[in-house]
């Protein structure tokens, strides 16, 4: 597609310089000017929003990709027209780990001309396609959009990834029980709702609090994972003392968590992060492991090996252990799509106007 839409602006403007000249007023003639470029920089314009982990992935594996195939197989695109852009609000990137690796991953990125922008925020996007068919208030998904930014700032880009955390379905936020300020349930430490009997919250949705650190745990999978484990736990536990009707239950009211309930039996939901980690790019990566930071390709391959291990079936394994490896060797598996204008008859932006 970005072959496609690149050979599209050549050839107008060749037609531009070529044509016939018409009466027309230079504030229309310039306005198409403006137009043809603000669709050039918008084809090669890429916007992740969120300095997370999702981000960080995001950005470089796009940064990797598009470069990539610039240079293998679209050279009529100028690489130093390609903007990659990482936007955060806060004030470096990967906050969930040590400073130490978030520097780290920064200055990676910008080592591969990554433009990150901290300390801002997206706060509108707006469709500037003139044949935008779409609702009022509902953004179109195609074509190119101007990205406001806090600071008065704005970016002109055809792509936009929206990668900056999420919040609870409105169908959660609506439930009658206590909420964070994110509209999270909170739970307490057996993962019920607070106030409620055998009603648990877990994942994304809830707002756990981890008692040794009085912080609350990330909403991250390995946490998900073993909270629906105890959830499990206590819903057969409760299930086994109804069934032989000796079900015990205390209700009291503590002095920090009122209208807790503490059951007999059940257990308490307890864990520590066993290690974080996130790719930058290829062959490149950051971890922190039982409290140790590990960078670059180490930190990859460590990677790479816990997402193996912990892939279903052993069929998957060798499918995406095979693809690593034809990767390695061969780069990656890249499909092109060729627009109605052939190759042979593009010319170089350099070479326009020659």
């Amino acid at each position: 597609m970005l072959l496609f839409e690149e050979k599209k602006t050549v050839v107008i403007e060749q037609e531009i310089k070529n044509s016939t000249p018409i009466k027309i007023s230079h504030s229309n003639s310039q306005d198409n000017v403006n137009r043809i470029e603000n669709m050039r920089k918008s084809l090669t314009t890429y916007v992740v929003v969120g300095g997370g982990f999702a981000g960080v992935e995001t950005i470089g594996e796009i940064n990797d990709f598009i470069k990539e195939s610039i240079k293998d197989y679209y050279q009529n695109i100028d690489i130093k027209d390609v903007r990659v852009i990482l936007i955060n609000s806060g004030s470096r990137i990967l906050p969930e780990m040590d400073e130490q690796l978030g520097n780290f991953a920064l200055e990676e990125l910008k080592k591969k001309n990554v433009e990150v922008i901290l300390n801002n925020r997206v706060i509108d996007v707006e469709s500037l396609s003139e044949d935008n068919s779409s609702e009022e208030n509902q953004l179109s998904l195609r074509g190119p959009k101007k990205i406001s930014l806090k600071d008065n700032s704005y970016i002109i880009a055809d792509t936009l990834i929206w990668t900056a955390g999420v919040v609870p379905e409105k169908s959660v936020i609506n439930i009658a029980c206590e909420h964070d300020k994110n509209g999270r349930i909170v739970t307490d430490k057996y993962l019920q709702i607070k106030g409620f009997k055998d009603t648990y919250a877990i994942g994304d949705c809830a707002f756990i609090i981890d008692p040794k650190t009085g912080n609350p745990y990330p909403p991250t999978a390995q946490h998900a994972i073993r909270e629906g484990q105890v959830t499990a736990e206590n819903i057969i536990t409760s299930l086994k003392k109804e069934l032989k009707s000796s079900k015990v239950i205390e209700i009291k009211e503590n002095e920090q968590k009122k209208g807790e309930f503490i059951e007999s039996g059940k257990k308490e939901y307890l864990y520590k992060t066993r290690g974080i980690m996130a790719t930058i790019g290829k062959r490149n990566g950051v971890a922190m492991i039982f409290g140790h930071s590990i960078k670059g390709i180490f930190a990859w391959g460590i990677w790479r090996f816990f997402y193996l291990t912990h892939l279903p079936t052993l069929e998957n394994k060798i499918r995406v252990m095979i693809d690593w490896g034809v990767d390695l060797i061969f780069g990656r598996n890249l499909t092109r799509l060729k627009s109605p204008i052939e190759t042979k008859d593009m010319i170089p932006r350099k070479n326009i106007g020659k």
